[in-house]
C-alpha cells in the first residue's frame, strides 16, 4: 500500500485503523524486517522505508521498539528548524521582550490610585476627584497632564497625606514636578523614584520621612531641585548623588544623616545652592565641594563641624 504523504509518526495510532486494508495482498504491503511480537488488540503498525528520508523532515528510526509499552524513538535532526515558526528558549522563564508593555494611561490611574490609597486618601483636605472614574484623571486636584493626557505635575502639598509613599509612584515617568511636602508621610523614600527620570523637581520636606537616601536617586539625572530636608533620614549621602549634574538646588537640612561629606558633589557644576546643616556629619568639607563655591555656588550651608578651620570662613554658616 502506498502512503500519499510520508508520516513523520510518533506512535502507531497516528494512522487510524480505517485507513488499514483488512485483507492486504502480500504486494502491497511494505516488507518488515524483524516485526516485533505485538498484542492483537494493539492498533497496526504500519514501518518506514529505512531508506526513506524526507528533506526538511525530522527522520524516525527504522528500527522498532521491541516493547509495545515503550514510546518509539525519535530522532531529531540539530539543524532542523521550520519556517516561520518562533523559536522557543529552553529557559522555563518566559522572556520579558514577550511581555506586553503596559499602556502609560493605565499605569498612571493604577499609581494614582495606589498612591491615594497608601496616604489615606479619604482624609485629605481635598480629594475632589480623586478615583471617580467618571472623569479623566487629570481633572482630580492636584494632578495636572499634557496635551496628551499624561500626569506631568503631582502637587499634594500640605493635604493632610498620612502614610508611606508607594512603590507605584516610580510608574509615573513623565512627571516632572512632585510636591508631596509638609504632610505627615512617613516610612522611606522608595528606591523607584529613580525611575522617574523626566523628574526637574522633587520636595518630600516637612514629613516624617525615615531610612536611607537611596542610591537610586543617582538616576534622576534632570532634576535640578530636590528637598529632602527636616524628615529622619538617616545613614549617609550616597555618592550617587553627584551623578546629578543637573541638580541646582539640594536640600538635606534638618536630618539625622551620618558619615562624611561626599566629594562626588563636587562633579554637580550647576549647583548654587547646597545645605546640609543641622544633620550628624563627620570629616572635613571635601575640597571639591568648596571649588565650586567662587563661580557658581552661592550659599553653602553646614556645621562648623564638619569643617576645616580654614574652611570656616568660606564654607560654614
Amino acid at each position: 500500500m502506498k502512503l500519499n504523504q510520508p508520516s513523520t509518526s510518533f506512535g502507531p495510532s497516528l494512522i487510524p485503523s480505517s485507513s488499514i486494508n483488512p485483507s492486504p495482498t502480500p504486494s502491497e504491503v511494505p516488507s518488515v524486517s524483524s516485526e516485533p511480537s505485538m498484542d492483537p488488540s494493539s492498533n497496526p503498525t504500519v514501518s518506514i522505508d529505512p531508506s526513506f528520508e524526507p528533506s526538511g523532515v525530522p527522520s524516525v528510526s527504522s528500527e522498532p521498539s521491541m516493547d509495545p509499552s515503550s514510546n518509539p524513538t525519535v530522532s531529531i535532526d540539530p539543524s532542523f528548524e521550520p519556517s516561520g515558526v518562533p523559536s522557543v528558549s529552553s529557559s522555563s522563564e518566559p522572556s520579558s521582550s514577550s511581555e506586553p508593555s503596559m499602556d502609560p494611561k493605565q499605569s498612571q490611574l493604577y499609581a494614582l490610585s495606589v498612591l491615594y490609597n497608601a496616604t489615606n486618601g479619604d482624609s485629605w483636605d481635598d480629594n475632589s476627584g480623586w478615583l471617580d472614574l467618571s472623569q479623566s484623571e487629570c481633572d482630580w486636584f492636584g494632578v495636572f497632564c499634557n496635551d496628551e493626557s499624561i500626569v506631568t505635575r503631582l502637587e499634594l502639598n500640605g493635604n493632610n497625606l498620612i502614610g508611606s509613599i508607594p512603590t507605584e509612584i516610580g510608574l509615573l515617568k513623565s512627571l516632572a514636578r512632585l510636591d508631596l511636602y509638609n504632610n505627615q508621610l512617613n516610612g522611606t523614600i522608595p528606591s523607584e523614584i529613580g525611575l522617574m527620570v523626566n523628574l526637574e523637581r522633587l520636595y518630600l520636606y516637612q514629613n516624617q520621612l525615615t531610612g536611607t537616601i537611596p542610591s537610586d536617586i543617582g538616576s534622576m539625572v534632570n532634576l535640578a531641585y530636590l528637598s529632602l530636608s527636616s524628615n529622619q533620614l538617616t545613614g549617609t549621602i550616597p555618592s550617587e548623588i553627584g551623578l546629578m549634574v543637573n541638580l541646582e538646588r539640594l536640600y538635606l537640612y534638618n536630618n539625622q544623616l551620618t558619615g562624611t561629606i561626599p566629594s562626588d558633589i563636587g562633579l554637580m557644576v550647576n549647583l548654587e545652592v547646597l545645605s546640609l546643616y543641622i544633620n550628624k556629619l563627620t570629616g572635613a568639607i571635601p575640597s571639591e565641594v568648596c571649588a565650586l563655591r567662587p563661580g557658581l555656588l552661592d550659599f553653602l550651608q553646614a556645621d562648623c563641624s564638619v569643617c576645616k578651620a580654614d574652611q570656616a570662613t568660606n564654607c560654614c554658616t
